[in-house]
C-alpha cells in the first residue's frame, strides 16, 4: 500500500457562506469499527494483531514480511532496506497528547478531529510526544469530512516550530481557476513546491512524506480509492528542528492514525 507511493455539524446557512462541500457519515462507521476493536491491547486496524506487535499497525494485513525486516509488506516503504515502525499514534493512548494552538482539534473515537462551523481560521495542533530524528518516512491516514469548494488546505507538518509552522506535506486548494494540488512546503506558505491533482472530495486519504532534515521533503497525497494522487518535493533547508503537527484550513478532517518508519 505504502510502497505504491503518503465540520462538525454546520450551522444553518454556513454552506452558502463558505460554499462547503460535505458529506454525512451515518452512524460514523469508523467510530463504530474502532469501538469494536477498542480492546486492551489496542488493535487500530482490527486485523487481530495488537498495535504493539502488529507489523503494519494501521493496515489490516496477514503480517507477511518478505524481506524479514519486521515491517509487513502492506506498509513497508522499501523492499530492499530494513525498516521498522518507530512511532505509531492511534489516538487511543492518553500519553500521546497534543497541544491545540488554534481551532477545535479534539480526540474522538480513537481519532483526532478538526471541525468548525465557519472555517474562518486555521486549526493547528502540535504533538507533545517524542518524534524520531529524521531521516524518516511518515504516513498519515485521514478522512476529509467537509471541504470548502473555493480555498482549503490540510498539511502534516513534520518539523513544526512552536507556532505549528515548518516543513510540511499535504493538500492545497486555490481558485481562479479551481485547482487541487499536492503541496510540500518549508516555513508554511513561504517556500514550497506543488503539483496539480484531480479534485479532492470528502473521503479517505493518506499523506506519505519522506524527510531528511539536511536535504528535501518528498510528499505524496493519495486517495484510498485511487481517485486522485500526486507527488512533489521541496527544499527543507535551513533545518527547522521541531515537533509533529497537523494544520487544517477550511477542511473538516478526521485523522485516524500516524506512523513514522525508520531505516536501521
Amino acid at each position: 500500500m505504502v510502497r505504491g507511493l503518503l465540520c462538525a455539524l454546520l450551522v444553518a446557512g454556513c454552506d452558502e457562506v463558505w460554499s462547503i462541500d460535505h458529506v454525512d457519515y451515518a452512524g460514523d462507521d469508523d467510530a463504530q469499527a474502532n469501538v469494536s476493536c477498542a480492546q486492551d491491547p489496542h488493535d487500530e486496524d482490527c486485523d487481530g494483531f495488537p498495535d504493539a506487535s502488529d507489523r503494519c499497525p494501521g493496515v489490516a494485513d496477514d503480517q507477511t514480511d518478505a524481506d524479514g525486516d519486521g515491517l509487513g509488506d502492506a506498509c513497508d516503504p522499501s523492499g530492499t532496506t530494513n525498516e521498522r515502525v518507530e512511532l505509531f499514534i492511534s489516538f487511543a493512548d492518553p500519553a500521546q497528547t497534543w497541544n491545540v494552538l488554534a481551532g477545535d482539534w479534539h480526540p474522538h473515537a480513537d481519532s483526532y478531529v478538526y471541525s468548525s462551523v465557519a472555517f474562518a481560521n486555521s486549526g493547528i495542533a502540535r504533538f507533545t510526544g517524542v518524534v524520531p530524528e529524521p531521516p524518516f518516512w511518515i504516513e498519515v491516514h485521514f478522512r476529509v469530512d467537509a471541504i470548502d469548494v473555493q480555498v482549503s488546505q490540510f498539511l502534516v507538518v513534520v518539523d513544526a516550530d512552536p507556532a505549528g509552522d515548518g516543513v510540511a506535506c499535504g493538500h492545497d486548494r486555490q481558485v481562479n481557476p479551481l485547482v487541487d494540488r499536492v503541496r510540500a512546503t518549508y516555513a508554511h506558505a513561504t517556500t514550497g513546491n506543488e503539483i496539480d491533482i484531480m479534485t479532492v472530495a470528502p473521503g479517505e486519504y493518506r499523506v506519505l512524506a519522506t524527510y531528511d532534515r539536511t536535504s528535501k521533503i518528498h510528499c505524496t497525497l493519495r486517495a484510498d480509492d485511487n481517485s486522485t494522487s500526486g507527488t512533489t518535493m521541496a527544499s527543507a533547508s535551513p533545518p527547522q528542528p521541531g515537533a509533529l503537527a497537523v494544520r487544517s484550513f477550511r477542511i473538516g478532517a478526521t485523522v485516524h492514525w500516524i506512523a513514522v518508519y525508520k531505516t536501521y
